[in-house]
């Protein structure tokens, strides 16, 4: 019943049904499963100016899926949802500026659609933009404001900018020396199973440092690390 009123939406022009028609063909809920009846469904959308479908079409080309790769068209079909403000699509708009996939390398580019996408809450753009100010990418380094923007994504529970917001407490860059803090962030990072977050607190246990030495925790956490990484 919904795949038929989502065809009779699409017939009269509802973007949005063509989206989820789309996605009701690439998941085979209520039709059978096909990703090149997907791409169809979300080509329809896309050109018509949906952002959700654009960025279907652009995630389709960049991994292959019922479609032959295609990198350059990936990035042109995520532009045209970033220009709509789809934050996701200016997130891998950004990382394809970033890496020079489907695009030419421009890490100006590359830090102004993280930025963009970072204002809207996108955590992993977040973190982005902080690596951008931590390393100077695209925009003046900044340690200081590397360490805010770490923060408002680990915040969210994104383990890599638990991670480096955790490394930042632990040099005193753009933050105050903080080995507990650091500790503390590096322990949420590790129960998602972030192997390097893992390793830099097992070595934590294993020193003493921000938390008291505990030799069998280190232990655990380093086992951990090493099951994820065989």
């Amino acid at each position: 019943k919904a795949r038929e009123w989502y065809l009779k939406a699409a017939e009269q022009g509802d973007l949005r049904a063509y989206f989820l028609l789309g996605l009701m063909s690439a998941l085979g809920q209520g039709v059978t499963q096909s990703f090149e009846a997907a791409l169809g469904w979300f080509r329809k959308g896309a050109e018509l100016g949906d952002p959700n479908s654009q960025l279907k079409v652009g995630e389709f080309y960049g991994v292959g899926t019922g479609i032959i790769q295609d990198l350059t068209e990936a990035a042109i079909w995520y532009e045209k949802a970033a220009e709509s403000g789809h934050a996701e699509a200016q997130y891998k708009l950004g990382v394809a500026y970033s890496t020079g996939k489907g695009v030419m390398k421009v890490k100006e580019e590359a830090y102004k659609w993280f930025l963009y996408a970072g204002e809207q809450g996108h955590a992993a753009a977040q973190s982005s933009v902080g690596r951008c100010f931590e390393n100077g990418f695209g925009i003046n380094l900044d340690l200081g404001e590397a360490a805010k923007w770490y923060r408002k994504s680990a915040e969210q529970g994104y383990a890599p900018a638990q991670l480096y917001l955790a490394n930042l407490y632990i040099s005193g860059q753009g933050v105050p020396k903080d080995h507990a803090e650091a500790v503390r962030l590096l322990t949420q990072a590790a129960e998602q199973n972030h192997v390097l977050a893992q390793l830099n607190l097992a070595a934590a246990y294993e020193e003493g440092t921000g938390v008291g030495r505990d030799y069998e925790e280190a232990l655990r956490l380093y086992k951990l690390a090493a099951e994820q990484s065989s």
